[in-house]
């Protein structure tokens, strides 16, 4: 079969991330099956396409994925990208809420290569609509699809390389060491594999700063890099699952800690509650005891009063009758006495 005359360019748009990323857990930057494509002919000029050096990474490859940038003004007319260098790439940033469970696009963002996590943190912040000063862990994602493709050292697509047209100088071979010692000393270093694949360049040209021993292991690892590479992705990408399952499991066990903690706060208290309605049960016994008596000694009285005012109805005849009797022995008194008084008897007396 004849070797097909055209490429294959699918171009990502923003809203692509946007629109794809959240809707399930998707880890990669973006579904390519999923966006524009264009077929291409091989002879059309790559200027036209505004991709410069990509064709030095994708000439043996017959599908090419882009990422268009497009930056829009105040009045969403598109503007002039921002002015990059050699030394800076661009960075897909993703937002995972452990608690939800989702995963959405935030952003992208230009940095130096040598930059560290620390010092882009606030603008990641901005991005995901968190104070400046929010703690957030910061993960590398590299997708399956970097360590896949022909093998053809350092200038295949599954790194890149910075060609240098002269012989380095010391300062630059003795950075260029310090680079690679870095790099293998921590694998997990933001954008490592352009670093090292830049500190390989270097001290593969280098004509000074070596010994003849290091530059065989140099010129042998450069040899060996996409196989280092690839080997290297697969264990950061099977790292990641494993931290992303380890964080899981964390999240889960803190659940099952917090639920715990919960029912025994919830028994305790469904305990204090139950030794409380006792108390009020007794309480309220006690309070009925004490109406009922109330009651009974509230009854006695009254059956005592109408006995009393009984008894006053049935004294107020006997009392007339025993004042008009006193009144008749008065009246009766009163006669005797003037009856008995005999005339003179005072004078008499007096004498």
């Amino acid at each position: 079969m004849d070797e097909p005359t055209y490429k294959i360019i699918r171009v990502a748009l923003d809203r692509d991330l946007i629109e794809q990323i959240g809707r399930d857990i998707y880890f990669d930057v973006v579904d390519h099956d999923r966006v524009r494509t264009f077929h291409v002919q091989k002879q059309t000029p790559f200027k036209l396409f505004k991709v410069g050096k990509l064709k030095q990474i994708s000439k043996k490859a017959k599908e090419l994925k882009l990422f268009l940038e497009v930056e829009f003004g105040l009045h969403r007319g598109p503007v002039s990208p921002p002015v990059k260098s050699m030394e800076d790439i661009l960075l897909f940033f993703k937002l995972y809420d452990p608690e939800k469970g989702e995963l959405r696009y935030v952003g992208r963002l230009f940095v130096n290569r040598y930059a560290k996590p620390c010092d882009i943190l606030g603008k990641v912040n901005e991005m995901a609509g968190f104070s400046p000063d929010e703690e957030v862990d910061l993960y590398e994602f590299i997708g399956a699809a970097e360590t896949s493709g022909s093998r053809e050292g350092p200038s295949s697509g599954t790194q890149t390389s910075h060609m240098l047209p002269r012989a380095p100088s010391s300062e630059e071979v003795e950075n260029a060491k310090q680079s690679l010692k870095e790099c293998l000393s921590d694998l997990f270093k933001l954008n490592m594999k352009d670093r090292l694949a830049s500190a390989l360049s270097t001290l593969s040209i280098a004509e000074t700063g070596l010994s003849d021993e290091q530059r065989s292991s140099v010129l042998e690892f450069r040899v060996n890099f996409d196989d280092f590479i690839s080997d290297y992705l697969t264990f950061e990408q099977d790292n990641s699952e494993y931290e992303l399952q380890k964080l899981q499991n964390d999240l889960l066990s803190s659940a099952m800690k917090k639920n715990r903690e919960t029912h025994l706060s919830y028994k305790e208290l469904s305990e204090k509650l139950a030794r409380e309605e006792e108390e009020l049960k007794k309480k309220l016994e006690e309070t009925k005891s004490r109406n009922a008596k109330l009651i009974s000694d509230w009854e006695a009285l009254m059956a005592e009063s109408e006995e009393t005012k009984s008894k006053y109805v049935s004294q107020k005849p006997k009392l007339a009758e025993a004042e008009e009797r006193k009144r008749i022995a008065e009246e009766r008194m009163s006669r005797s006495t003037a009856a008995c008084f005999v005339p003179g008897w005072e004078k008499k007396e007096k004498r």
